[in-house]
């Protein structure tokens, strides 16, 4: 693929949101019993619940709000972690543009790109569309990256790409 740049969320940023997913899960877990019982302690299901973790709480010494907290911390990082794996990520080299998109790996050759449109979609993401010598979009996704990110990134490879007007 030779000199390649990729646009992906960067380590650190994937592990802090990991991490920020489990710990909203575990104070989520912690609070459980006291939300719960507060605003839904009349189902059955959630009296059976509460029920568990006082039993869990008395047998441990108090250890139950514990145990629901490290399972609420452990769900919130599995889910921030699906998320995070799921974002759309672009690479570029002289030759080939490689997108992301729901997992699944899209190659485009020079050959088969026209253009390349990128639009502004929100505060720090954009929308790009491959198009070929037709017009016709080829492939059109959003990425997480500001526009002037993309273009600077496509640009410096040599790619076709504007900004819509």
């Amino acid at each position: 693929m030779g000199e390649s740049s990729t646009l992906a969320p960067s380590a650190r940023e994937r592990a802090l949101v990991v991490a920020v997913g489990g710990v909203l899960g575990a104070i989520a877990g912690w609070c459980a019993p006291l939300l719960l019982g507060t605003f839904v302690g009349e189902l059955h299901l959630v009296r059976v619940v509460l029920t568990v973790i006082d039993r869990m709480s008395s047998i441990g010494g108090g250890s139950g709000r514990y145990v629901v907290a490290l399972i609420g911390g452990a769900l919130g990082g599995i889910l921030t972690n699906s998320l995070v794996a799921s974002l759309n990520t672009l690479t570029v080299d002289r030759h080939s543009l490689y997108v992301l998109h729901a997992r699944k790996t899209k190659r485009w050759a020079r050959s088969q790109v026209h253009n390349i449109v990128v639009e502004k979609d929100s505060f720090k993401s954009c929308v790009i569309s491959i198009r070929d010598a037709h017009d016709v979009d080829l492939q059109r996704t959003d990425i997480d990256f500001t526009p002037e990110e993309v273009l600077a990134v496509l640009r410096k490879h040599g790619w076709p790409a504007r900004m819509r007007d």
